[in-house]
């Protein structure tokens, strides 16, 4: 990766890896090219200290017990989506700033045209994760995000 311009997307899972993971970068040059995204607000804010020049990318939301794998609850997870979706204009900006993060890592979900735009005034990039379909590709392109992840190549257009 160092010989090459391609960027890195870490996701922190744990926060005994920072260290490792903030010494990995920097012995391969790859700092400046790199967003490390965590769930975990505190996770990321022991990043700064360690790597200052490190991008961050708070993720939301955190589903911590599995409840949207379970289908009996769909709809419980649904009407939850939805408050979280229409909460999150509101809640970015301080969700950000508390995990001293610089970029938001939505799940497409919970990504509206409100949060991109906030984001976006805050100078904010958005990134979305995991569309699994064609649509939800171009539903999250019409509302401006910056970037999305995706499992399947396929349903990215050229």
């Amino acid at each position: 990766m160092a010989g090459t311009p391609a960027g890195v997307h870490a996701d922190l899972k744990t926060r005994g890896a920072a260290a490792a993971l903030t010494d990995r970068l920097g012995a391969h040059g790859l700092v400046e090219r790199t967003l490390v995204s965590s769930f975990d607000p505190a996770a990321l804010r022991m990043l700064r200290p360690l790597e200052p020049a490190l991008r961050l990318g708070l993720t939301y939301p955190q589903d911590r017990f599995g409840i949207s794998r379970r289908r009996a609850l769909a709809p419980l997870v649904l009407g939850g989506l939805a408050s979280m979706r229409a909460a999150l204009p509101a809640r970015i900006g301080r969700m950000l700033a508390a995990a001293h993060a610089s970029a938001a890592v939505l799940h497409w979900s919970v990504v509206s045209r409100a949060a991109v735009d906030r984001c976006h005034a805050l100078g904010v990039p958005v990134l979305a994760w995991t569309a699994l379909t064609e649509e939800q590709v171009s539903r999250l392109d019409d509302l401006g995000v910056d970037g999305v992840v995706a499992d399947d190549p396929r349903i990215v257009p050229g």
